[in-house]
């Protein structure tokens, strides 16, 4: 929970990436810190002080960033997942020890190599595990994270005694609904 002070949406990495280590989605909050990468130097700093190794990386999908931070810690834009991915082993898309060395055994070495050719033989010769882990590197396809707190919610509710029709009333209600929550995310 001590990563909670970087980000309430902290997911544990899954069990068959064959490491420990944390997702945290940080969107919105880098600029807090003063933005990504002094966030991560921040970080950095902090799991020095306990003796432990990183491996940081920000990307806009889970598996982008689990790749790059195993095999080339970097910061990258989303959007930029296919070039940054593209000279990594194929070790970096979170594979089974199976599906790696079949790759390998058919010359398949780089990420790059696999997202050019054509899907339709990969289909039909791997289960879905090597497409899927393709597109949710590539953000082709969700890859909905576990995370170990819920991420609060804040809401305010106000019960009306006719309907709103006019823009300013919106206005004037939404504001008082927002000054309603202002105490909670003030705290948090």
């Amino acid at each position: 929970l001590w990563a909670t002070r970087y980000t309430p949406a902290v997911a544990a990495w899954d069990e068959r990436s064959g490491a420990d280590g944390l997702f945290l989605d940080i969107t919105g909050a880098a600029h807090l810190f003063g933005g990504e990468q002094r966030l991560l130097d921040d970080l950095a700093q902090r799991l020095a002080r306990f003796g432990l190794p990183t491996r940081l990386a920000v990307a806009a999908t889970a598996g982008a960033a689990w790749a790059l931070a195993r095999h080339a810690p970097a910061i990258i834009a989303a959007g930029q997942e296919r070039t940054a991915l593209a000279p990594l082993p194929i070790e970096a898309l979170r594979l089974t020890p199976a599906t790696r060395t079949t790759l390998r055994r058919l010359g398949f070495k780089r990420i790059g190599a696999l997202i050019d050719e054509p899907r339709a033989p990969f289909a039909a010769r791997f289960e879905k595990e090597l497409l899927m882990r393709v597109d949710q590197a590539l953000g082709r396809a969700p890859e909905p994270l576990a995370f170990i707190a819920p991420p609060p919610v804040y809401h305010s509710l106000r019960y009306l005694l006719e309907p709103v029709v006019a823009q300013e009333a919106v206005v004037a209600i939404a504001r008082r609904l927002m000054q309603d929550i202002v105490h909670a995310l003030t705290r948090d």
